[in-house]
């Protein structure tokens, strides 16, 4: 199932390297369909897992087939998505679910939640470092695949050391808040200054960036989430102040322009003009020349 995952995963970063930073219209109920379907259908999706295995008590193998063959319709059917592309699908979802300890009342030992604690905080603060340097356009200069295994390795280490099950509501408000941090990176990143040649990496890196959102303490997670939020706020608000000044600085050189070509035309007319009154007086003499000479040569006084 894992191998299933990391294959839709690649299929929606190859999908999204094609892609450039789309323009969404804030003001129309059907920008927010999309991130409200996929919001729903993972709701719903936990509910089920879950409802497999606590109630029916569905050996686990089953439970994986089960979980794997969902995600792959579902990546299937919404394959012509962008921000559904962008999010994973179910991916990161569904392995949240399955990743939970098994043991749901077990209690952790002092050096395992010391543990558990800094490993929660360094993952949050490495994710959130990612993303506001990402859209800050000071990204490091490091390889995807490093940054992927370095979360991978973390997400390792968070469910080898992980004593609490997190209940099934906690499990869904977590996945609502990883889709909408996943479309509010995708529908603000034309407000971001990530430059043009590493926006692929920027839309690439967006599910990678907040899958820590569904395994980290919950203060941590909060934490993370409020600063990311309170950067893209700062950026939107920095992008609209900046609009009417750059469309004031625009418009002068379109003014100016304007003013040169009437004052060329202008100046062409007059051009015009003096050469045809020059064109008239040269006709002019000519004609009191012929008629002088005419009057010469009939004797006329």
């Amino acid at each position: 199932m894992l191998h299933m995952e990391i294959s839709i995963l690649s299929f929606a970063d190859i999908s999204m390297r094609e892609r450039g930073a789309e323009s969404y219209d804030f003001l129309l109920v059907t920008t927010y369909v999309p991130v409200i379907s996929i919001c729903v259908r993972a709701i719903g999706f936990i509910f089920l897992i879950n409802w497999l295995t606590l109630k029916l008590w569905l050996p686990w193998h089953v439970v994986v087939v089960f979980t794997a063959s969902v995600v792959y319709v579902d990546a299937w059917t919404m394959a012509s998505h962008s921000l559904d592309r962008t999010c994973g699908y179910l991916c990161v979802c569904a392995l949240a679910v399955l990743a939970q300890p098994a043991q749901a009342g077990k209690t952790c030992t002092e050096g395992a939640s010391l543990f558990l604690w800094c490993e929660n905080f360094i993952w949050s603060f490495l994710s959130t470092f990612e993303v506001i340097s990402c859209v800050s356009g000071m990204r490091v200069a490091a390889p995807s695949i490093a940054k992927v295994l370095i979360g991978s390795v973390l997400a390792l280490l968070h469910a080898w050391g992980a004593c609490g099950h997190p209940g099934v509501l906690e499990m869904m408000c977590r996945a609502v808040v990883f889709y909408v941090m996943c479309a509010v990176a995708v529908m603000c990143s034309k407000f971001t200054h990530v430059r043009e040649i590493e926006r692929k990496n920027y839309m690439t890196m967006i599910p990678h960036a907040y899958t820590h959102v569904f395994f980290v303490h919950l203060y941590a997670m909060v934490a993370s989430i409020l600063f990311v939020l309170s950067v893209y706020v700062r950026l939107v608000v920095q992008s609209t102040q900046s609009a009417p000044g750059a469309d004031l600085e625009q418009a002068k050189p379109d003014t100016a322009k304007r003013v040169d070509t009437t004052h060329m035309k202008r100046t062409a007319e007059k051009r015009h003009e003096s050469v045809g009154s020059r064109e008239e007086r040269d006709e002019h003499s000519e004609l009191l020349r012929k008629l002088v000479a005419a009057k010469a040569a009939s004797g006329m006084p």
